[in-house]
């Protein structure tokens, strides 16, 4: 039975990808590369830009295009501007609230498990009410890891104590699902439209994947 479930928070707690985005199209135009509206980087930077944490996001404009003469300049640009997408102009994924709930109310404890520094999280889920529900974040840039390593979730399973098997990601990236089913935990993709993981990619790196929270089965959590 599954004791903690593990959210990932842009694009499955958090409806944020589109300022991650944004912020990327900011980068890319002081680069002077050409933005398209929906996908302001071609398809495979995109997908590579996906998977990293903020900092590894603004090292590669920084070594690829020079837009700053010193790296945390860069850094610091882009971590206000999304700090403040994350204290104004983000909102709940459909769904989740009821999600979140429904877990809380069969003792399930419940975690963030994310790239994205701890600020945006906490910041994000203050500002929509949801920090309370949730014991505790773990932020892969903040503990300099990355949710491409296995070390990332057997480091969260070692710091609950609570095994693998008895361990749940919820999560919208083909990547990081296949890793933590690696390590042991089950696995649920969400499919975002925003990302780059197809819902085919999502079925075949995780235990179960749904289009949407309506589709997830409660019974998933038990055996």
């Amino acid at each position: 039975m599954v004791r903690a479930v593990l959210f990932d928070c842009d694009g499955i707690l958090l409806d944020s990808m589109n300022s991650w985005h944004s912020l990327e199209a900011h980068l890319a135009s002081r680069a002077n590369i050409t933005v398209r509206k929906k996908t302001p980087l071609p398809a495979n930077q995109m997908d590579m830009l996906n998977k990293n944490t903020l900092r590894q996001t603004v090292q590669y404009f920084y070594t690829e295009y020079r837009i700053e003469n010193r790296f945390e300049t860069l850094y610091d640009y882009a971590y206000s501007y999304l700090l403040k997408q994350y204290q104004n102009n983000i909102s709940v994924r459909k769904g989740i609230l009821s999600v979140i709930k429904k877990l809380k109310s069969k003792g399930i404890l419940l975690y963030v498990a994310s790239s994205s520094p701890r600020a945006f999280i906490e910041t994000g889920l203050q500002s929509n009410n949801l920090l309370a529900y949730f014991e505790g974040c773990f932020s892969a840039e903040d503990l300099n890891k990355s949710k491409q390593d296995t070390d990332f979730y057997r480091f969260i399973s070692s710091s609950l104590q609570i095994a693998p098997n008895q361990l749940c990601l919820i999560d919208d990236s083909a990547y990081a699902l296949a890793v933590a089913r690696i390590v042991g935990m089950r696995t649920i993709g969400v499919h975002d439209t925003n990302i780059a993981s197809t819902f085919e990619m999502l079925h075949s790196c995780a235990d179960f994947a749904i289009q949407g929270f309506s589709q997830l089965n409660y019974s998933w959590f038990e055996n």
